[in-house]
């Protein structure tokens, strides 16, 4: 189960969902994700969707790994304006830079915007305990966080700054089973 959030005064947005994960291999990890996203714009009330997402993990070496992932497989509308959402289309890779830190390194091109790029580093203050930093381009934004992993319950507080909308907040609550 995952689910993220994200509010910046006049929108809001919720998303939740189940994921199934396999390993199909010893350095092969596919997911198949089925969620409900619920957005609303102040004024112009909220709605619903279905999304379906699938993604996939290649262990190169120990400490290095390349992913890929695919948003919105299902093409889904939302609302009853039947507003398309943007399918996605991602690769990203994940490189342990030195012991505690992690580099995250990410490509994005969805059906509506220009290739983003995201570069992102994990330093690990304690052993459950992750500070987070981020910048994407296009727009340019920068974020920090932090992310707390207890069992198998993930806890993530996140702000970013937008050029556009200013800063925002991100929670998440991921529970692994």
């Amino acid at each position: 189960m995952s689910g993220k959030g994200l509010v910046s005064g006049a929108y809001t947005e919720a998303y939740s969902g189940l994921a199934f994960k396999r390993r199909v291999a010893r350095t092969l990890q596919v997911e198949l994700e089925v969620c409900l996203l619920q957005v609303a714009i102040e004024d112009y009330g909220s709605a619903w969707s279905g999304l379906v997402n699938a993604r996939a993990w290649w262990q190169l070496q120990p400490g290095v790994e390349l992913a890929a992932a695919w948003e919105n497989v299902n093409n889904a509308h939302l609302g009853s304006g039947n507003y398309p959402l943007p399918r996605r289309f991602a690769l990203g890779g994940f490189f342990q830079l030195i012991p505690r830190t992690d580099l995250f390194l990410e490509l994005e091109k969805d059906t509506r915007y220009s290739l983003q790029s995201r570069f992102g580093l994990g330093y690990r203050l304690l052993s459950p305990l992750i500070l987070l930093f981020g910048f994407q381009s296009d727009p340019d934004i920068l974020s920090t966080g932090l992310s707390c992993l207890i069992g198998s319950i993930r806890a993530t507080a996140a702000f970013q700054y937008h050029p556009d909308l200013g800063i925002s907040q991100c929670y998440g609550l991921v529970l692994g089973f």
